[in-house]
């Protein structure tokens, strides 16, 4: 940031400016840059925001001092928690700081950003939290008169494409709720207008909107799209859900919902709608993709036309997983294991992890790819090392081409990746395992017929670009930079991304002199160079079709190397289709644990049978590996169903339709949820969504409330499952009295972390044996954890004292039992009736008693 530029903000004192910036709309999460031709400038608490965000200082703030009127204006006091998304509602009320960086500056909060890789840092750190970003251009000849000339959101990049490199989807769906003969409708649309796609659902949902939970982090949602109508219950929900899930969302008024004309603008965007008749039956969903379509102006540029695809999103393909399975399986922050090679290759990777397959036949023909490369080591080096590695962003070059934003350079690049190709073709080509003919079915004889029908435009560029001349540069390594830098002849020219640029004196003068030239030939020539874009544009479902076959090899060599590469490399699973089978995993390991520098993990075993162990008590100490390994098992059976190879020894899965978790305590402070009431209702959201076919992991539940409460709800939460739902479960717990559960209920079998004790000292194994715990260890790991001495033996005399009390209760109950027995009048009633009589008895002091 330039002192120079601060200046010329703090010294305008523009008071014009300071009224048409009050005037704007009063709008969260909205970010607002003011173009001022080589910086931009922020005002108020959109400066404040970024000074704390960016510079992590209030010093990089300049004020404005001059009062609109005669009253002084009022200090800029702005909240600098990075917490709190900004209000730039606030533009003079004042509210406390905590920075002292600002303590004597009265006046209105300035902040100036250059252009380049200033401004497109500080985009991209938007994008992160989630803002909505705007730049303000002044309109011609209209003095402090200001127009949004360009808008950016997490769901809508399409006019910051050019600065901003994002490798990840950006994708916004529009909703729409109504009920039809009482039941709950959602209409979906979806679009990302980079991919040229679109897609709609329309379905029914229950009242936790678990199959809208679904469809949002499968898709990987950045923004969405709803009117908001505070009197629709149903309505509610959907924000709530929307929050839930941490998704943006901007309320956008009814009228744009309005289908009068959506047949039209399909047949615009798609070419025809002979294709999406069935898709113009579902009311809803085409109001949302009205709505989508006109927030994202794919109507305004006529190159969009018959360029998009509409696909239909079926709930039924996919694993269901909700926000709480997300975050307790850590599939949200998947970026470290995500090692593609290529945008498009990350982008499907991120698709795959977030929608496991539920089709078994599907999902071993992608385990037969990744074994292929798993089992060919030079083929899979050579196409991570060199065949994938240089090829740039297919989907967004597409894109530039259909927007008519590409340039000649963005030809050259296209030239050079198909270059690449016959050497790419060649290296597969090479393979001639046992699966030979499925690599040349899928890649290597679509990838050729590719190479072929560009062709054409190979020659084109060779006759139309000098392409001598468009590869010819020079540099030098960072490390011989000072060679120039401390030279007093050579000045910086540019710094940006790539590196820095120098020149001298002469070097600008003749810079200067060619530049003229360049432009007079530059106009002469442009003639020749739109003809170029032109034909290359013409080229565009042929770069799709490369970059869907180049994503798909990618992903495929991606997870053969993850699954190689590991400590001890993966093994391929065995898989059942849903319904059938058990799941035996041999050997289980945590991914992302056995990966930590230090760690040596332990293997663990586990089988989930539907006759004798579909429902696991797992018991044992804190730290002992209970929550890791209920984790791993939910782990290595979602990375079964994308088509991964899985951390075990041996593994065994059937197919589950949908992971369930309840992992850790969590409040909802904003929306006045406790942590028992969040426990409660992530339960009750699996209770009424777990059908048989799907995995259960609860983790400590109960624990939020009193102990004789949390033990009752604990043991009737696991009898209903058990029972009612017959769905696999893995129940970690600390309530020792839940394995009695395994003496009532055929299918429920228990498991303990063990663990030994020697001189007091308690040594953790993490292994997982048979059997329930038969002691505590709390106690002991507050030793380990370093409590005084004083605070272990308090904790000693209280945990005495309480089990001596449970001891007399359970005295006092047998008496109470033997009492009510001695009462019962069994000779009355016929030998049936008196052993129902008997069972009841026992039933309700069962607990005690055992």
């Amino acid at each position: 940031m330039s002192e120079e530029s601060n200046d010329r903000v703090l010294l305008k004192e523009d008071k014009g400016f300071l009224a048409f910036y009050k005037s704007l709309d009063k709008s969260d999460n909205v970010i607002r840059f003011f173009d001022r031709k080589g910086y931009y400038s922020l005002h108020c608490e959109n400066a404040v925001y970024i000074a704390m965000l960016h510079f992590k200082s209030m010093k990089a703030l300049k004020y404005w001092t001059e009062s609109i009127t005669s009253t002084p204006l009022k200090k800029a006091r702005t909240d600098t928690n990075l917490k709190t998304k900004p209000n730039v509602s606030l533009l003079s009320s004042s509210s406390s700081s905590s920075s002292q960086d600002n303590d004597s500056n009265d006046g209105y909060a300035c902040l100036t950003i250059r252009e380049g890789i200033e401004f497109e840092t500080v985009c991209q750190k938007l994008l992160a939290e989630k803002l909505r970003i705007e730049v303000w251009t002044p309109k011609p000849n209209r003095l402090n008169q200001w127009e949004c000339s360009r808008h950016c959101s997490p769901g809508n990049m399409q006019m910051f494409e050019d600065i901003l490199s994002v490798k990840g989807q950006s994708l916004m769906v529009a909703l729409r709720v109504a009920t039809v003969r009482g039941n709950r409708v959602i209409g979906a649309a979806f679009g990302d207008a980079t991919l040229k796609s679109l897609g709609v659902l329309q379905f029914v949902d229950n009242e936790h909107l678990s199959n809208l939970g679904s469809f949002l982090l499968q898709m990987g949602v950045k923004e969405c799209l709803i009117h908001i109508d505070d009197k629709n219950v149903d309505n509610k929900k959907v924000v709530e859900k929307l929050q839930d899930c941490d998704i943006p969302f901007t309320d956008v008024p009814n009228a744009d919902f309005n289908v009068k004309n959506i047949e039209q603008d399909l047949t615009r965007l798609l070419g025809s709608v002979n294709n999406v008749l069935n898709e113009l039956e579902q009311e809803y969903a085409m109001q949302s993709l009205s709505c989508l379509i006109k927030h994202l102006e794919l109507l305004c540029n006529d190159r969009y036309f018959g360029k998009f695809k509409l696909e239909t999103f079926n709930l039924d393909s996919y694993m269901r997983m909700d926000s709480a399975t997300f975050r307790g399986l850590n599939i949200i922050n998947e970026k470290e294991s995500n090692q593609c090679n290529t945008p498009m290759g990350s982008r499907k990777l991120s698709q795959w992890i977030k929608q496991p397959l539920v089709d078994s036949e599907e999902i071993e023909k992608r385990l037969d790819f990744v074994e292929i490369f798993t089992n060919s080591l030079e083929l899979r080096q050579s196409l991570r090392g060199n065949d994938l590695k240089k090829i740039c962003d297919l989907d967004r070059l597409s894109k530039r081409f259909v927007g008519s934003k590409a340039n000649l350079e963005d030809c050259v690049n296209l030239y050079d990746i198909v270059q690449r190709m016959p050497v790419l073709v060649s290296s597969l080509q090479a393979y001639d395992g046992q699966c030979a003919e499925l690599i040349s079915s899928t890649f290597v004889e679509p990838l050729q017929s590719i190479v072929a029908n560009f062709s054409q435009y190979l020659a084109m560029v060779e006759q139309t670009i000098d392409l001598d001349r468009a590869n010819e540069s020079h540099e030098l390594s960072r490390k011989d930079e000072k060679l120039i830098s401390n030279a007093s002849k050579y000045f910086t020219h540019a710094t940006n991304k790539d590196g820095v640029r120098f020149s001298t004196t002469d070097l600008r003068r003749l810079s200067d002199e060619c530049g003229k030239w360049s432009k007079q030939y530059a106009e002469s020539q442009q003639a020749l160079v739109d003809q170029a874009l032109q034909v290359a544009s013409s080229f565009v479902p042929i770069i799709d079709d490369l970059s869907y076959l180049i994503a798909l090899l990618d992903v495929y060599v991606n997870l053969a190397h993850i699954s190689s590469v590991a400590p001890t490399p993966f093994v391929r699973p065995k898989i059942f289709p849903m319904g059938t089978g058990d799941t035996v995993i041999i050997g289980g390991r945590h991914p992302c644990v056995e990966v930590q520098d230090g760690v040596n993990f332990i293997p663990n075993d586990i089988e989930l049978n539907r006759e004798r162990s579909q429902f696991h008590v797992i018991t044992g100490p804190n730290m002992g590996g209970k929550s890791t390994f209920i984790r791993q098992v939910g782990v290595i059976i979602l990375l079964a169903q994308i088509g991964c190879f899985v951390p075990a020894e041996e593994a065994s899965i059937s197919v589950v339709d949908c992971i369930l978790t309840r992992i850790g305590a969590g409040d909802s402070q904003l929306r006045g949820v406790s942590t028992f009431m969040a426990e409660m209702l992530e339960t009750s959201y699996i209770l009424k969504t777990a059908t048989k076919n799907s995995l259960i992991i609860i983790d400590e539940l109960g624990r939020g409330t009193s102990t004789y409460d949390g033990f009752g709800l604990a043991w009737g939460i696991a009898e209903y499952i058990c029972n009612q739902i017959g769905a696999y479960c893995l129940f970690a717990t600390h309530f020792h009295e839940l394995t009695v559960l395994a003496e009532l209920i055929p299918v429920v079998n228990n498991l303990h972390v063990s663990a030994n004790i020697t001189d007091n000292r308690l040594t953790l194994l993490y292994k997982i044996e048979n059997g329930s715990c038969d002691q505590s260890f709390g106690i002991h790991v507050a030793i380990m954890a370093g409590f005084p001495e004083e605070v272990i033996e308090i904790a000693r005399s209280k945990a005495s004292e309480l089990e001596s009390f449970e001891s007399n209760s359970l005295k006092k109950n047998i008496h109470q039992f033997l009492e009510e027995f001695k009462s019962l009048n069994l000779d009355e009633n016929s030998p049936d009736k008196g052993l129902d009589m008997v069972n009841n008895l026992l039933l309700k002091y069962q607990i005690d008693l055992d």
